[in-house]
């Protein structure tokens, strides 16, 4: 007995102090609140889908002039949320900026200069001459001949360098006789009527004596800044000579930098052809350096 009244004592002690029927209405309440949260958060979801639904509509409408069905809204934004991989969109990206790039440069150079600036035309020309880009070149120089619009001197000068290589003598002579008519006053020396580019032209025709009769005409009568114009060229001409052009061309540019030496008083072309000759590979030009050194004191003294 006394054992059943001990047991009857201690579960008393573990007995839940909270009646089962609050912890049923407790849980069911609880339930009841979260399933109401839900129930506004879906909601507020669903007019935000709705909202957002609307605006694209209205600026679909706004864009287009027309209006779009939910429908076609949802594809599209289906389409545009495809993932697609990272090499996929490489590929893509570089694909469309190489045609991109293609369609810029491809396309010839549209653009009128008659109602152009000088400057503006300088800076055509010139990123035309430094791109390399023939064909703009060419449309350009057209249109300076057409309308009468030179370019400034040092733009201009860079265009006949571009022509003299391009072996373009009639546009050459075309340039500075517009040239002549626009600025009289700058043409009364061969270097002022772009003489020394119509040289140029000639050699690189291939007139190789005819050219360098030419040059030795222009440089009688350069003062030393115009000499060193000249001096220029040459150097392009004695590095396409040595070693590649034949012993008669050789010896044709040689004669012309021992006048300039003799009767000039300017050694520079000499001593340039010297080094060259003396360093090229080739038994002939060594010859020529030694019969040059042999024979000029000068250049034994600037050597």
């Amino acid at each position: 007995m006394a054992a059943l009244l001990s047991a009857g004592r201690h579960s008393t002690i573990f007995r839940p102090s909270v009646p089962n029927v609050w912890i049923l209405s407790w849980l069911v309440c609880s339930q009841r609140k979260s399933t109401n949260i839900s129930a506004v958060d879906s909601f507020i979801s669903e007019l935000m889908e709705n909202k957002k639904l609307k605006w694209k509509v209205l600026n679909s409408r706004h864009r287009n002039g027309k209006s779009k069905t939910p429908t076609q809204i949802e594809q599209a934004e289906l389409s545009a949320t495809v993932v697609r991989s990272p090499t996929e969109t490489l590929l893509r990206s570089s694909f469309r900026l190489g045609e991109l790039y293609k369609e810029l440069t491809s396309n010839p150079l549209l653009v009128n200069i008659s109602q152009l600036e000088v400057s503006q035309v300088d800076h055509l020309l010139e990123t035309a001459l430094k791109e390399e880009n023939a064909e703009d070149v060419s449309r350009l120089l057209s249109q300076i001949l057409e309308f009468q619009k030179l370019p400034s001197t040092p733009v201009l000068n860079a265009a006949l360098k571009h022509l003299s290589h391009q072996k373009q003598l009639e546009t050459i002579e075309q340039l500075a006789e517009l040239y002549t008519q626009l600025h009289p006053q700058q043409t009364g020396t061969a270097i002022g009527r772009f003489e020394h580019f119509k040289a140029l032209c000639q050699w690189k025709l291939g007139n190789s004596l005819k050219s360098l009769e030419a040059f030795r005409t222009i440089m009688a009568s350069c003062n030393e800044e115009q000499l060193l114009i000249i001096d220029h060229i040459l150097l392009e001409m004695i590095d396409e000579t040595i070693g590649r052009k034949s012993e008669a061309v050789l010896l044709a540019v040689i004669s012309l930098c021992e006048f300039c030496l003799t009767e000039l008083r300017h050694d520079f072309p000499l001593c340039y052809v010297w080094e060259k000759s003396f360093l090229s590979a080739w038994h002939s030009d060594q010859e020529a350096a030694k019969t040059l050194f042999d024979r000029h004191a000068a250049l034994r003294r600037a050597v």
